[in-house]
């Protein structure tokens, strides 16, 4: 027996909905703003598809018939879901409204990801933001994230990478063991003779860069301790456990609040340049063109993470 669709009569399906809900034909003609014999027509046509009555007509009124109730549970998944489907729609074209999903690097999403969450919530509080804090790095479209922000050059096609600047980094140290050890934190020569905490124990890793006016020069350091971590490099550095180079967005609250003290402040550090990364073409909601304006405002406004 071939199966039978309804596909081609959904007006006529909506027809019957209308009709059952406002109890007659002329209340749901009015409504859908049709004709009466229209409407009756296209109710018959439905009876007739479906071989079934679907309405006890009297003079005065109309009833559902078993027929006509079983018929009606579906009619009304079918608005409900229409309902459903354009309130979504507007949600997607609205700027105001919608999904927006962002990946990070853990140190970088677990420091700077508030204040985001917080201009998100002022500027478009109907938007709905997912913030992944990863050192893994994701398949933007195949995954689909929105945004990333990368501290490496994107080298995809199908990426746009917007430069951002440089995250700036620091050498901090808590304030026992600079006394401890009688670290001045005046010329970083002095840090070929003090332990400090390493990215990694591999030698290749272990050469910081400093500038100062015209002046570029590379320091070989050493030291017993190591983490591929920021945040597990800064829970040591307050442990007092040795120097360490951080980016001063993880470390700022620790410098004001005098847990940790800044070293060698007349001189600059070689960091790594910071990326918004985003599909480069194909469809864009319009929440996303509005959420990457206000992402690069935030960016650009974070003084002092930023250089």
């Amino acid at each position: 027996m071939e199966t039978m669709s309804l596909n081609a009569y959904l007006p006529d399906v909506l027809a019957f909905y209308e009709v059952a809900k406002c109890g007659g034909f002329t209340q749901a003609a009015e409504k859908m703003n049709l004709s009466k014999a229209q409407l009756s027509k296209q109710v018959a046509r439905l009876e007739t598809i479906l071989r079934a009555q679907l309405f006890f007509r009297t003079t005065r009124k109309i009833n559902l018939t078993e027929e006509g109730k079983h018929l009606l549970q579906y009619a009304e998944s079918i608005v409900k879901l229409s309902h459903d489907a354009a309130e979504s729609m507007k949600e997607l074209v609205d700027e105001e409204g919608g999904l927006i999903r962002i990946t990070a690097p853990s140190s970088l999403a677990d420091s700077l990801a508030p204040p985001l969450i917080k201009m998100f919530h002022e500027k478009l509080p109907n938007l709905k933001v997912e913030i992944e804090a990863s050192n893994v790095k994701r398949d933007l479209i195949a995954e689909g994230y929105d945004f990333a922000l990368r501290a490496i050059v994107e080298t995809d096609p199908e990426l746009v990478a917007r430069y951002i600047g440089h995250i700036k980094d620091v050498i901090v140290a808590t304030p026992e063991y600079v006394k401890k050890n009688k670290i001045k934190g005046i010329d970083p020569n002095e840090l070929k003779e003090v332990p400090v905490l390493m990215a990694s124990l591999r030698k290749s890793w272990n050469t910081w860069k400093f500038q100062k006016g015209s002046k570029d020069f590379s320091i070989d350091v050493h030291g017993n301790y190591a983490s591929s971590s920021y945040q597990t490099n800064r829970w040591i550095c307050l442990s007092g456990l040795g120097v360490a180079r951080l980016p001063y967005y993880l470390v700022e609250k620790d410098l004001q609040e005098k847990k940790l003290v800044l070293l060698y402040k007349e001189y600059s550090i070689a960091t790594h340049p910071l990326y918004l990364v985003y599909p480069s073409k194909g469809y864009r909601a319009r929440k996303n063109k509005v959420a990457k304006d206000l992402i690069l405002s935030w960016l650009q406004g974070a003084k002092g993470s930023i250089v």
